[in-house]
């Protein structure tokens, strides 16, 4: 096929893209890999052994784009000396020492970074940053019934009902979602009374949640769960750019949900 993104590199294995690395890290500006999805027959470098691996020739990845069903064109080029070093990419940078694959152009960015103060361990930063530990998702609703029986009766989510009505601005439902992590409907009044902010105008862009499933068809089985049980579609599951399968839907207040499965993602049983 013509490819869309130029140039373009295919390598079938880790060495191949590794011996590319070797030779062209210097001189090459940009390299358009072509990725296939781990569920593709085509054997390819894995998406996450091209990323780190760039690493160590002083390469970063960048942009995915969609090239076909089965694969996509991961963007790599020279890491520019003055960013800084991300918490994702310290650990595999480190993961590469030391398993003996950094080479001498990945070692001089970190010398440079580490001298320069944009390489930062995680362990001085965890003094300032608070603990990834979201344990409640609250949305809020105008019609609290309402929205209960959605996500009860028509996507099914286990919940004691409301509780709570014996206060004022009490009233709330609870929904389990996974180990640690529920998801409440709240009053749009309430939630306004209680945070102390005036009441506006909702929008369905501000956020959106979303739900991750283990195959297309399970991703086209709770999008027509959801438009059974009242939700508006407001785009039909379909291909992703980014290698996956996904849709969109507005529940009866509007909130935006991402019904999502991505082959990048394993879901655990």
């Amino acid at each position: 096929m013509a490819e869309k993104y130029s140039p373009t590199l295919f390598a079938r294995n880790l060495e191949e893209w590794r011996t590319w690395l070797e030779e062209n890290h210097s001189t090459e500006k940009s390299i358009h890999l072509v990725v296939y999805h781990k569920s593709s027959k085509t054997e390819s470098v894995h998406w996450h052994d091209a990323i780190e691996h760039a690493l160590c020739y002083g390469w970063v990845d960048s942009i995915a784009h969609k090239r076909d069903p089965e694969s996509c064109y991961l963007k790599f080029s020279p890491r520019n000396p003055k960013s800084k070093w991300g918490k994702r990419n310290i650990e595999r940078a480190n993961k590469m020492i030391n398993l003996g694959f950094m080479r001498e152009p990945g070692f001089k960015l970190i010398e440079t970074a580490k001298s320069n103060g944009k390489w930062v361990e995680q362990k001085i930063l965890r003094r300032t940053q608070m603990k990834p530990r979201i344990s409640l998702i609250t949305l809020g609703v105008d019609d609290l019934e309402e929205s209960l029986r959605f996500y009860r009766d028509g996507l099914g989510l286990a919940t004691q009902g409301i509780i709570g009505t014996e206060f004022e601005y009490g009233a709330v439902a609870f929904f389990d979602l996974q180990a640690n992590l529920k998801l409440a409907l709240y009053p749009r009044k309430s939630l306004a009374k209680d945070s102390g902010l005036p009441l506006g105008t909702p929008s369905a862009l501000e956020f959106s949640i979303g739900h991750n499933v283990s195959s297309k068809a399970e991703v086209n089985q709770v999008m027509e769960q959801a438009k059974n049980a009242g939700a508006v579609i407001v785009k039909p599951a379909q291909d992703t750019f980014w290698g996956g399968y996904a849709g969109y839907f507005q529940d009866p207040n509007g909130h935006l949900w991402e019904i999502a499965w991505n082959p990048q993602w394993p879901i655990p049983e």
